[in-house]
C-alpha cells in the first residue's frame, strides 16, 4: 500500500499527517497558505514528494522538505520502513580507504589495520 501525506485544517493553520499501512501518524501543524492547501487537498502520495517541478511555489517545496524530515523521526519513532529505494537512509558501508606514508621509515601504511 503507498503511503499518503493528508492535511487537515485546524484553528493555527495546517496539520499534516503521513498515512501508512492504515493508521494515521501526525507530522506537524504549520500557518495556513493558500498553496500549500490547494497542493495538498487531493492527498499527495510519498512518490510525488521527490518531484520539485510539480509546483513552482517555494512554500509547497520547504514544506515538502520539512514532511521529509518529520517522516525520518516517525520511522526513528515507530520503527516503521516508509522509504524504500533511493530515498532510504543509506550507511557507509565501506571504509575510508587512503594511503598513510610513515615519515620514519619513508613507506606506505597498510590502512586495513585502522579500519575499525
Amino acid at each position: 500500500m503507498k503511503s499518503k501525506i493528508l492535511t487537515k485544517k485546524t484553528k493555527v493553520g495546517q496539520a499534516f499527517y503521513l498515512y501508512h499501512d492504515k493508521k494515521e501518524y501526525y507530522l506537524f501543524t504549520q500557518n495556513y497558505c493558500k498553496t500549500v492547501d490547494k497542493f495538498f487537498k487531493n492527498n499527495v502520495y510519498l512518490d510525488d514528494l521527490s518531484n520539485y517541478s510539480q509546483t513552482k511555489s517555494t512554500y509547497v517545496k520547504n514544506t515538502f522538505d520539512k514532511i521529509k524530515l518529520y517522516i525520518k523521526y516517525i520511522q526513528k519513532h515507530y520503527n516503521l520502513q516508509v522509504f524504500y529505494g533511493k530515498d532510504k537512509l543509506k550507511k557507509n558501508k565501506k571504509p575510508y580507504n587512503r594511503k598513510v606514508f610513515n615519515l620514519s621509515k619513508n613507506e606506505y601504511l597498510d590502512t586495513s589495520l585502522f579500519s575499525a
